[in-house]
């Protein structure tokens, strides 16, 4: 019988390393020595793909446990009396890449897309639309290095900005003019009362809500404000800034000139709490209503199309980039490992290869969140 592979059922299934890998270690690899950290205590050498010479770089314990997995058996008691959830995301990921094999009863092994597909369950939320269509559009590029697919995905979606546009929108001064910012008006008046501009945020035009300008530590939520025409975001601008000012967005930003406007993700506020960020999604629903939406690819779902979210992780990896670039990584190198199993896969193989890999790092596949 089919069970999802989680802690209760690790102890259930026997496993074994695919007969296509060997495993090498540190100091037969004259080859590849110079690209590995060879003062690295842990660096035991590399897992080689026999025919492709595809390798990966592996620790002491990870060979431990692949040189015991050689003829096929369950997993080693002194493995998994102290694994968490971690450990099980890591067998499926090598599961997903064809490292390891699968079985129920120790004769028919299975690995790859079968293998996740067996032990995967359904999805419990449908995946948006514009994500299908990202995914697909992507998968149509390759082969193509990882670098240019995972690009290509982050930029689906966004819309090519004519000459007109650019001569319209060519700093941030020109957008301020645009979204009336630099005259005086009564909601103008309005505006700077709630907001405070944030100087130099590069590539973007920032405010600080004026009631939390003290950062807080912690979860950031984000919410993907996406209309579809620019006139649209002009008219709607300082009635949803006020109703992100109510609802207790701590920050928001819009692209600087025509190129960041043209984005999907042309607009976020960031927020606390799910909490302050489901009242802003009610707000804008109630006072604004549906929209001509540009929808955000990789984003959580809401009841309107213009409205995604998402939630960063705890910790500093997104200081550097941003978290969808970091989500549009995993799901690049999720499509590369499809396209060597099965380069004519369909939407739901690929979508197995992305689960496991969004799951081995705490990626909601759904709603695009950190589940840390």
């Amino acid at each position: 019988m089919q069970k999802e592979l989680n802690l209760e059922s690790l102890k259930e299934y026997r496993f074994r390393l695919s007969p296509h890998y060997k495993i090498i270690p540190l100091n037969q690899i004259t080859y590849l020595i110079e690209n590995l950290n060879k003062e690295e205590d842990s660096l035991f050498g590399i897992i080689e793909h026999q025919k492709s010479k595809a390798y990966r770089i592996i620790d002491c314990n990870t060979a431990l446990l692949l040189y015991t997995l050689r003829e096929g058996s369950i997993l080693p008691y002194h493995v998994i009396k102290d694994v968490d959830e971690s450990f099980v995301k890591e067998i499926k990921f090598m599961l997903g890449i064809n490292i390891l094999e699968l079985s129920s009863d120790g004769k028919q092994y299975i690995s790859g897309d079968t293998a996740l597909a067996h032990l995967n369950k359904k999805a419990s939320a449908p995946i948006a639309l514009i994500n299908n269509k990202a995914i697909l559009e992507g998968y149509s590029l390759l082969p193509t290095d990882h670098l240019s697919l995972a690009t290509a995905l982050y930029k689906f979606n966004q819309k090519p900005v004519s000459k007109l546009l650019k001569a319209l929108l060519y700093d941030e001064q020109s957008v301020k003019k645009f979204f009336g910012l630099d005259e005086y008006s009564d909601k103008n008046k309005t505006f700077y009362k709630e907001w405070m501009p944030i100087p130099k945020n590069e590539g973007w035009i920032g405010f600080i809500n004026q009631k939390n300008i003290k950062q807080k530590n912690g979860a950031t939520y984000k919410l993907y404000l996406s209309p579809d025409k620019l006139d649209i975001f002009q008219n709607i601008f300082f009635d949803v800034s006020s109703l992100l000012y109510q609802s207790n967005a701590f920050q928001f930003k819009i692209g600087h000139d025509a190129y960041g406007l043209q984005r999907a993700d042309k607009w976020v506020a960031y927020f606390y709490t799910k909490e302050s960020l489901y009242q802003a999604i009610v707000l804008l629903e109630k006072n604004i209503g549906d929209i001509s939406a540009q929808e955000v690819p990789f984003s959580g779902l809401s009841n309107l199309k213009w409205l995604g979210w998402g939630k960063d992780p705890k910790d500093d990896r997104t200081k550097s980039i941003s978290w969808r670039w970091l989500v549009c990584q995993e799901i690049a190198h999720a499509l590369l490992d499809t396209y060597r199993e099965d380069k004519n896969a369909s939407i739901e193989k690929m979508w197995t290869h992305i689960n496991i890999r969004l799951e081995r790092e705490n990626i909601n596949s759904i709603n695009f969140e950190s589940m840390e």
